[in-house]
């Protein structure tokens, strides 16, 4: 008889631990959960044309240019992954020169901020690649920081105080 009540209750336990297991990735999984992605491209008047850092070479974007996506452009998307809405306040490119960050309130292509994100939602944000080169160029010539270890993030800050930065990063080089 007593093994059969230990049998039952080594099951009840893991049918307890499963259940609560259970409720606690619900609980995660429900709420609000942006992924930032940094993207390089071009633009013209009327649209841009962006793929990720790592895939888009110098040539790539001569050829943009030369389709007429004539000012090239550093962008960060943000995509909201959750299934509940959430704020964007705000877009940023932090850098690893002493904590240095880019931002330009106002002067970013793409949606106002604040910004709603809806569930299984995105948006993009970018600004001319030629402003983000100066602030490098003004950060390492401040701190005297080699250009080859230089690195720019994109970097999303949301309404409930989160920041989310992009997992990879943008390395411009030497010169």
């Amino acid at each position: 008889m007593q093994t059969v009540t230990l049998v039952i209750a080594v099951f009840g336990a893991v049918v307890a631990t499963a259940f609560l297991t259970w409720q606690i990735t619900l609980f995660l999984l429900s709420g609000a959960r942006v992924k930032t992605d940094l993207l390089i491209g071009a633009r013209n008047q009327g649209s841009m044309a962006t793929g990720p850092v790592d895939s888009m070479a110098p040539s790539n974007l001569r050829h943009l240019v030369e389709q007429g996506f004539t000012t090239p452009v550093i962008a960060v998307r943000a995509r909201n992954v959750g299934r509940l809405p959430v704020t964007v306040t705000g877009i940023s490119l932090p850098s690893s020169i002493k904590g240095m960050s880019l931002s330009v309130p106002g002067g970013m292509i793409g949606p106002d901020l604040p910004h709603r994100l809806e569930a299984h939602d995105n948006a993009t944000w970018a600004i001319d690649l030629e402003q983000a080169m100066h602030f490098l160029k003004a950060g390492q010539e401040t701190f005297e920081i080699d250009p080859a270890s230089v690195h720019l993030w994109g970097r999303v800050e949301l309404g409930d105080g989160r920041q989310v930065k992009s997992r990879k990063s943008f390395q411009p080089g030497p010169g």
